[in-house]
């Protein structure tokens, strides 16, 4: 077991070891199914090197939020492969540092980790933080895998052949709204979009498409950035906007909890629905019992999931950490362990580019964050339902999962 901590601060830490801060969540503490890849003889793969699997990641800073739950639920992941025996007797062991959710950081941070000799890479759950480390990877021919960056660059076509990412599309989550909406009898959308981050402008990109197919046009749209000091301009032209019936909200707290406390004050109570950056109770404070909200989601944190392997999931995460997750998407790092796996298994390696290749043949796999495709044209998948949660007089459930009946046109959305 080794620790490792780079000149810049960066603390790397091999599963089975303490490091660099004394709290289990976010990356500090790590297990391992066992104590040691070489500490027991009897063990089918005593004498054979761990596999090393890096995670570069915000565990301090804005993207904390989405890359420690997830990280904790690959580190499960992988103490329940070792448990199985690993992968051809071989222990899986994980390699961390944190790139405090400063994108310049992230290719330094990525050289960390593969200065181990890591077999695989897992990065930030977004575009702009997990890419940088996602080229680092590719130039030494590592796969690297995001949990949840929701931007169809992060693949083959925006970072190159060995990227891919689990989360779903912030594409899929805009079309998704759209044909929720149209379901619902609402009509007459007006779009209120970020343009801070990738991922926003894509989520509302694939509204847009979405809504143009099923023969609806905008009656409004307006865009901001998290940073602006005031809404009062948008809300105002969104209050004096005809025919409105619904707002799709492109956003994340804590600029989007303000948007909304916003919007209500001025007296609009329209249906708002917004993406899976809303997932969690840690911004509702600003709003205090909100109705009429929905917003996308990766599954349901209250018990009430469709799938009852996530409900499971969730308790095993709140014993483990003694609190609630806080994010839904901490299903994607628990399914990239499993799509590692599944991989390595198929082409009988541990990384580099039959690993791709292998990945690229993934059709439905049954992973916890359900059936997933990978294909050699994409590596992501466009096709994954969509869960939406509705919060009403402050209480947030699961309500309905969205299929995306017509495909999206990816190709112009990179």
């Amino acid at each position: 077991m080794r620790l490792v901590c780079a000149a810049a601060g960066a603390c790397l830490l091999i599963l089975g070891v303490v490091a660099c801060g004394s709290s289990g969540e976010g990356g500090s503490t790590s297990t391992s199914g066992s104590s040691s890849s070489t500490s027991s003889s009897t063990s089918q793969g005593a004498s054979k090197e761990p596999i090393k699997i890096g995670i570069v990641k915000g565990f301090t800073g804005y993207m904390s939020a989405w890359d420690k739950p997830t990280s904790i639920a690959e580190e499960m992941a992988v103490e329940d492969q070792n448990k199985k025996g690993g992968v051809d007797g071989r222990e899986l062991q994980v390699v961390k540092v944190d790139m405090h959710s400063e994108p310049v950081e992230a290719t330094q941070a990525a050289q960390e980790v593969l200065s181990q000799g890591i077999d695989f890479m897992i990065t930030s759950c977004d575009f702009e933080n997990g890419a940088p480390a996602a080229i680092a990877a590719q130039e030494k021919e590592v796969v690297a895998m995001s949990d949840c960056a929701g931007s169809p660059r992060f693949g083959k076509q925006g970072i190159g052949p060995l990227a891919f990412t689990m989360g779903m599309l912030g594409p899929t989550e805009g079309a998704a709204w759209a044909q929720w909406a149209v379901e619902g009898g609402l009509e007459h959308a007006y779009l209120l979009e970020d343009t801070t981050l990738d991922y926003f402008t894509q989520v509302a990109a694939g509204f847009e498409q979405e809504w143009s197919k099923l023969g609806q046009k905008l009656v409004g749209k307006d865009t901001f950035e998290d940073e602006d000091p005031s809404f009062s301009a948008q809300v105002n032209r969104l209050r004096t906007t005809p025919g409105v019936d619904f707002i799709a909200l492109a956003t994340t707290p804590p600029a989007g909890a303000s948007m909304i406390k916003q919007i209500r004050a001025a007296g609009i109570n329209l249906p708002i629905i917004s993406d899976q950056a809303f997932d969690g109770e840690e911004w509702e404070q600003a709003v205090p019992n909100l109705s009429e909200f929905f917003f996308s989601s990766y599954g349901s944190l209250t018990g009430d999931d469709p799938n009852p392997e996530e409900n499971e999931f969730v308790k095993r995460y709140e014993k483990r950490t003694g609190e609630q997750p806080g994010k839904s998407s901490l299903v994607t790092g628990y399914s990239v362990i499993q799509a590692y796996v599944w991989a390595a298994e198929k082409c009988n390696c541990t990384g580099g580019p039959k690993l791709a290749e292998a990945l690229e043949t993934m059709t439905n796999a049954p992973l916890l964050m359900g059936d997933t495709t990978f294909t050699s044209e994409y590596h992501f998948d466009p096709e994954r339902p969509v869960k939406i949660m509705q919060i009403q007089d402050g209480k947030t459930t699961y309500l309905e999962t969205v299929k995306v009946k017509k495909p999206l046109d990816i190709g112009s959305l990179l």
